[in-house]
């Protein structure tokens, strides 16, 4: 069994990734060009991997309830990634 320090940084790790990739292809097909989304160095994108654990962690309650987990999960990580911009 897995600590649960190591969990979140799994969630934190793993999605940092896909939201890397995710962003990286959508980027290059629509520029037509081969985009590194990333500002890091490696294939990373924090602020999915911040997401995802705040999800996990604050709505798991919510998982009998896919609609609100859905729409609650939209707008909290929506706010995030714009306190981030503005930050």
């Amino acid at each position: 069994m897995t600590h649960p320090l190591e969990r979140w940084f799994l969630y934190f790790a793993i999605y940092s990734f896909i939201g890397w990739v995710y962003e990286s292809i959508l980027c290059s097909v629509a520029g037509k060009k081969l985009v590194n989304r990333g500002f890091l160095n490696g294939p990373v994108c924090p602020i999915y991997g911040t997401g995802a654990v705040v999800v996990v962690f604050a709505l798991s309650s919510l998982a009998d309830e896919p609609v609100l987990l859905f729409l609650t999960s939209a707008v909290l990580t929506t706010t995030l990634e714009y306190l981030t911009s503005w930050l």
